[in-house]
């Protein structure tokens, strides 16, 4: 099936062509290219023949083909049947060996290398041709991304292809400068930023993935290159100048916050242009009558509380029955270990894929 997606590959990419011409294409053999083009028979014309000449040292004429009329739609639909039934087959036999965990392609660890190891002291003209060997070896190792959106890779081998295919994205960012008041730019941030987002959450199931400080020194070049706000993975949001309590301080640590209180509304409106993943509403155990405004003033700041919590120290029956009217999530956090705090922040960080555009 290879064989033959890659003849047809060829017939359409080229004009006329020989059997010699499509085997040097497509790296098939002759005697499949000839088994190819007498199936599809009703698909070409004969152009000419001409002189095989030195190219074979024998006698005998090569016959050149071109695409019959109407022939180049029914290629690229057998093309795409093709892609697809690969796919399934590959997903078929990765269901049933899955990778290791652990397993990481080496075409991956080689693009991490160029990208980290050698483009930095690289110039401009080095740096576009390492990039395209980084592309290349993403692309291949990951099958031209099929293997991550199919989730044929093991959790290390997702992290490193998202990590590289970021850390790739960021160099051509900062290669090509785009200009910081274009809104195509701000937009190419905010995908990187979200991405970024992503490969973190990804590398907390990693415990030995060592590239995250060299991707967030990347992450915030390139910030600062675009003229972008600084970024916030999380708000903890209070109802007044009160500190942020002990137990969500503590989980928090991990993801990086910013504390804004609600008696500041400039500020709280700062944060939300940030555009945190994460958001925590903190509010006091022993004060429920100041629930329902804080959280509806919340509301107006940023509505909807996408990606929010609302959270006391001790369970209060009044702020469950203001939150659950608001259709916010509400919990106690009293007697909740910090592990298990980080890990329900974490999960609140919403999962954009980058390779569904």
């Amino acid at each position: 099936m290879l064989e033959r997606y890659r003849t047809l590959a060829a017939m359409i990419q080229l004009a006329d062509f020989t059997t010699a011409d499509l085997a040097e294409l497509s790296g098939v053999q002759l005697t499949s290219i000839r088994t190819v083009l007498k199936r599809e028979g009703d698909l070409l014309e004969r152009v000419e023949t001409v002189p095989r000449g030195s190219r074979s040292g024998r006698g005998g004429r090569y016959v050149r083909y071109r695409l019959a009329p109407g022939a180049l739609e029914s290629i690229a639909e057998e093309l795409r049947v093709l892609e697809q039934t690969g796919r399934l087959n590959r997903q078929a036999r990765a269901l049933a060996t899955p990778a290791p965990d652990d397993e990481v392609p080496s075409g991956l660890l080689a693009a991490e290398h160029v990208l980290i190891d050698q483009l930095p002291s690289a110039d401009e003209a080095e740096k576009r041709e390492l990039l395209e060997l980084a592309s290349v070896s993403i692309a291949s190792a990951t099958e031209s991304w099929d293997l991550v959106e199919l989730g044929l890779l093991g959790r290390a081998g997702q992290l490193h292809a998202r990590a590289a295919l970021l850390l790739h994205d960021l160099a051509v960012a900062e290669l090509d400068a785009p200009d910081p008041g274009d809104p195509a730019t701000q937009a190419l941030f905010r995908d990187l930023r979200q991405r970024h987002r992503l490969v973190r959450r990804f590398a907390r199931r990693v415990p030995e993935f060592d590239l995250m400080n060299v991707i967030d020194e990347r992450v915030e070049i390139i910030r600062c290159l675009l003229g972008a706000p600084e970024s916030a993975s999380m708000v903890v949001v209070t109802p007044d100048e009160g500190s942020v309590p002990p137990e969500v301080d503590a989980a928090a640590k991990e993801l990086g916050y910013e504390h804004v209180d609600l008696s500041h509304f400039a500020d709280v409106k700062r944060v939300w242009k940030l555009m945190p993943s994460v958001c925590v509403l903190a509010l006091p155990s022993d004060r429920p009558s100041r629930v329902g405004p804080t959280v509806e003033r919340f509301l107006t700041v940023k509505p909807p509380l996408a990606g929010g919590l609302v959270v006391s120290s001790r369970f209060n029956r009044t702020i469950n029955q203001v939150t659950a009217g608001l259709a916010v999530r509400y919990m106690a956090t009293d007697g909740v270990p910090s592990a298990d705090l980080n890990g329900v922040f974490s999960d609140m960080a919403p999962l954009v894929d980058p390779s569904a555009d």
